[in-house]
């Protein structure tokens, strides 16, 4: 494993550098940042170029993104163009909410997609397969932003049992966590049902069969153990996209999280906060998906990576 993780550690690295180089010409193109800035004020042209000298914005493209880079090997980010503030205390300041909603809402998936799973693949064409197809069926089908507005619009506004917006009481995290954790909750469910449905054939479970061990004891004990392998991909996969996913969920309950501040960011025109929130969120998804990797050949021992 040794190697393994240096060679994606490297990898790692290179994918973080074009990410970031994608964003900031995104991002260079898109506009003058002091022109928006400073529009509607009484700024002189004289002030505006002193303006942009100061910010680095009067250098070529290249130059910029090379400051960037200089910054990053010396642990600076950049300031915040609309509050004047390192970018990197802006982040770790929202960091620690949008961790806690993308757990909750695995959290949620997992539980709920689990039993789903089995039950379907252990009892096929049943009632309860027939339900738990379904409700995967409809999980990975609805839009998330009309999924959050429709919940808002029964829990809170109509029969006013959990608040709509901001993270004020525990309660608060409810309606965006199952918001969140619906589509994963799904995927996971329908992953884990085929890999379920596979294992069950196999041979070691026809010989449980024929020792006459309880079915409940062979889905539990021999495949469930086996079935679990490729889920775990699944999981750290989505958990990772999650943090992507949180934009639209943060934005639609008002939660404080990453994914509010990266939509005001750019509304802002901050360039740096928006470079900043990318590469942070492209690093904590490179080691979730590393540890996963990690993890899956852990718990199996057959896994060798070369």
């Amino acid at each position: 494993m040794g190697p393994y993780i240096q060679r994606r550690l490297l990898l790692s690295i290179v994918v973080l550098f074009g990410v970031t180089l994608v964003v900031s010409a995104l991002l260079h193109i898109s506009g003058d940042p002091v022109a928006i800035m400073l529009a509607g004020g009484t700024a002189t042209v004289e002030q505006r170029d002193q303006l942009r000298r100061e910010l680095g914005f009067d250098k070529p493209f290249i130059f910029q993104y090379l400051d960037f880079l200089t910054g990053v090997t010396q642990g600076d980010l950049g300031r915040s163009l609309r509050m004047n503030r390192p970018v990197v205390e802006v982040i770790f300041e929202r960091l620690p909410s949008t961790i806690w909603l993308t757990t909750v809402a695995m959290a949620f998936a997992i539980v709920v997609a689990v039993p789903v799973g089995v039950i379907s693949a252990a009892r096929p064409n049943s009632f309860i397969d027939y339900f738990g197809r379904m409700l995967t069926l409809v999980g990975q089908s609805i839009p998330l932003f009309w999924l959050g507005i429709m919940l808002v619009m029964v829990f809170s506004v109509r029969l006013r049992w959990l608040p709509s917006a901001g993270m004020l009481e525990p309660s608060s995290i409810i309606l965006p966590a199952f918001t969140l954790g619906l589509y994963p909750m799904a995927r996971i469910a329908r992953t884990l049902r085929a890999s379920m449905f596979e294992v069950l054939t196999r041979d070691y479970c026809q010989t449980a069969r024929g020792k006459g061990l309880s079915e409940t004891r062979i889905v539990v004990g021999h495949a469930l153990r086996n079935a679990v392998l490729p889920v775990i991909t699944v999981i750290g996969l989505q958990y990772g996209a999650l943090l992507g996913g949180a934009v639209v969920t943060e934005t639609i309950f008002a939660w404080p999280g990453v994914g509010l501040l990266s939509v005001q960011a750019i509304q802002w025109r901050d360039f740096p906060l928006v470079r900043a929130i990318v590469a942070v969120v492209s690093v904590f998804f490179i080691v979730i998906n590393l540890l996963t990797d990690i993890l899956y050949a852990y718990l199996n021992p057959r896994i060798r990576y070369s």
